[in-house]
């Protein structure tokens, strides 16, 4: 196998890891509101783990001020919708929730 293969198979088994990971979180998020967790703490915590292993990976020079504060603008959207989407998997059924999310932005595209 070449590097270019390598790098290939690598990205698309990233690519395979993050759809799971996405597949399974209205699972765990209705697991951890029958434990008691509010969505909102669930949250906190599940992007406190984010940002300390974000923080391990980082080297390289800081990116400049504006393009900083992009991505900050980029990550609170996010984190929004994820409030949004936990939020729903409270009232909803966990398949229709991700139903609705994941189909909604090609019914408006």
């Amino acid at each position: 196998m070449t590097d270019g293969q390598g790098r290939e198979a690598r990205g698309l088994a990233l690519v395979a890891f993050s759809t799971l990971a996405y597949g399974v979180q209205p699972i765990f998020g209705r697991v951890a509101y029958a434990a008691g967790v509010e969505p909102l703490s669930l949250l906190a915590f599940r992007y406190l783990i984010a940002s300390a292993c974000l923080a391990l990976l980082v080297r390289g020079p800081m990116p400049p001020l504006g393009e900083r504060l992009r991505l900050w603008a980029i990550g609170s959207i996010f984190v929004g919708n994820s409030v949004a989407y936990f939020m729903a998997l409270e009232t909803l059924a966990a398949s229709v929730t991700a139903l609705v999310v994941f189909s909604y932005p090609v019914v408006v595209a």
